[in-house]
């Protein structure tokens, strides 16, 4: 049963200058950048979102509801005000491209529904949780360590 962590982040909500550095399409991790951030400011079609708790809660809501009408298990969401994080496994062949793409398409939609102006980050990442260590780590340290609202299948609601 494939078991993937996959996060969705605000548009604009981490540029390049972050002082974690920052992930080029098809070029992985990269340092921090002032000069490359200036340019994708100059590029920004929109002023950059962010989540505030409200959202969070709904994109989290959103995450169960796409979660059961795709026929995945959702884990656990958790968010910031800058991503979304959604825990999910399934048992069909379909692919996690596939189950990665109809939650992004399911999360815009319900931005849009709430404000035109609240947008995603072009793509998202994706992280295939393998072993049992992976797992309890997300579960019991990486995903509750989010300040935003977070929701997990075996404690319910958490940061509401």
């Amino acid at each position: 049963m494939p078991v993937y962590l996959f996060t969705y982040h605000a548009y604009r909500s981490w540029m390049p200058d972050h002082k974690r550095g920052y992930t080029k399409r098809s070029e992985g991790y990269q340092r921090p950048d002032e000069e490359v951030a200036r340019e994708y400011e100059k590029c920004a079609k929109d002023e950059p979102t962010l989540f505030d708790r409200k959202i969070q809660k709904i994109l989290i809501e959103e995450l169960q509801k796409t979660c059961k009408h795709i026929s995945c298990r959702l884990l656990a969401g958790t968010s910031e005000p800058s991503h979304v994080h959604g825990l999910a496994s399934w048992k069909h062949q379909r692919r996690w491209m596939s189950i990665r793409s109809s939650i992004k398409t399911s999360l815009t939609k319900r931005l849009k529904q709430l404000d035109k102006s609240l947008r995603l980050s072009r793509g998202a990442s994706r992280k295939h949780v393998i072993t049992c260590k992976h797992f309890d780590h997300l579960m019991k340290t990486y995903l509750p360590k989010h300040a935003g609202v977070g929701w997990f299948e075996d404690r319910g609601w958490i940061h509401e």
